[in-house]
């Protein structure tokens, strides 16, 4: 039986792990019925639920895993990203802030020097940049409050960021790896609105595009042309981790075959460039677009080069990635494209989000369908670009 048991567990964290939700869940359920009710039991279901959108579910199969273990970090990590996915920021950002123990690389620094809210007047502090790149930008918005009650804000930024960021002095200090550091408090960013109480009407203080492209050359294809063409961004697929979940964050490049009929149907010129850092070419010709989406990733060493083909975009299209969040912060035109259960910050529903007013969110009707999504897409991008076309009275 125990065998039988450990299977089926392996099983269900497979299906979690390729992006079947449903089937995980129906696994931990079966685990659960035979009342294997642990901790872990809890935090799995919990994060199916989250997954499927089924919010009270999840909320109390967390709230139970943290009953039997009040340190359990990722269930306190999932009960804040159903909160903040409600919008229930006081609550939700006390939760939340556990998700750097989750995290294997998050620096560990002397734990009697973590900030936990008080006075920052006449000290020093260290702000660790933990999560993901799209993290980065998301939460960078905070780093100007801190600026204003600390003597000296210093970010430990990821390498593939630093160039972009000493471009965007507001958010603070990048850390110089090489020279002697000295500090009297640190924290994580991801935890900097909740040490200082940020809510709802916080989230857009810097106003729109609070950050700006590094300065440098452009590549050639993306040199002023006349008549200017309508540039499109295109982002269908993240990263590796991400790519591992195909129905969550990407999407075959052949489904954009209407995004890109809609471009060449239109009245003026449109230009498709590939916004991912890896070369796409034999991908692109399988699916017949060659000649109509332009790489850049041979132009591309880090977000500094990155943020400067963004704002040479008109409109940015991107499924959840770092890339999606970069041109929504810059205040750059952004279609995201989302799963039907998005993640915390993209809320539960709607058509857009409070982090980014600006942007404009697609959501799948049904998990793994992209299909409908991408029609919806291309029948807004025909739209859009007849209202752009010089001729329209």
């Amino acid at each position: 039986m125990l065998g039988v048991n450990r299977e089926l567990s392996e099983q269900s964290q497979e299906h979690f792990a390729n992006g079947e939700f449903d089937l995980a869940l129906a696994g931990f359920q079966t685990l659960y019925e035979k009342e294997f009710r642990s901790g872990q039991m809890y935090g799995d279901l919990a994060a199916c639920h989250y997954h499927l959108g089924h919010h009270h579910e999840g909320m109390q199969a967390a709230n139970r895993a943290i009953a039997l273990d009040p340190t359990d970090a990722r269930a306190h990590m999932l009960l804040g990203m159903y909160l903040l996915r409600l919008g229930q920021f006081e609550r939700g950002w006390a939760e939340y802030h556990w998700v750097r123990e989750n995290l294997d690389h998050v620096k560990r620094l002397p734990p009697h020097m973590e900030w936990k809210g008080e006075s920052l007047a006449g000290k020093n502090i260290l702000v660790v940049d933990e999560q993901g790149f799209g993290d980065t930008f998301q939460f960078c918005r905070f780093l100007p409050h801190l600026q204003s009650i600390a003597d000296r804000v210093v970010v430990d930024f990821k390498e593939a960021i630093v160039s972009l960021m000493e471009a965007n002095p507001r958010f603070g200090e990048v850390h110089d790896k090489d020279a002697a550091l000295s500090i009297n408090r640190w924290t994580h960013m991801s935890a900097v609105p909740y040490r200082l109480g940020l809510g709802l009407p916080d989230l857009n203080i810097l106003g729109q595009g609070y950050l700006r492209a590094a300065p440098g050359q452009l590549p050639d294809c993306l040199t002023p042309q006349e008549p200017k063409p309508f540039r499109i961004g295109l982002m269908w697929i993240g990263s590796d981790r991400e790519a591992k979940r195909k129905s969550d964050r990407s999407l075959p490049i052949a489904a954009l075959r209407p995004l890109i009929q809609a471009g060449t149907q239109a009245r003026i010129p449109v230009e498709f460039y590939h916004l991912h850092n890896v070369v796409a070419s034999e991908e692109i010709e399988a699916a017949g677009f060659r000649g109509q989406i332009t790489e850049l990733a041979p132009f591309m060493k880090d977000f500094a080069d990155l943020s400067r083909m963004v704002e040479q975009m008109d409109l940015v299209i991107s499924i959840d990635t770092g890339v999606a969040h970069l041109s929504a912060a810059m205040s750059k035109p952004t279609w995201i494209l989302l799963p039907k259960h998005a993640d915390w910050r993209w809320w539960h529903e709607g058509p857009s989000t409070p982090w980014y007013p600006l942007a404009k969110l697609f959501r799948q009707s049904r998990m793994g369908e992209w299909g409908s999504v991408v029609r919806e897409v291309a029948a807004s991008l025909a739209a859009h670009l007849i209202k752009t076309s010089p001729d329209q009275p």
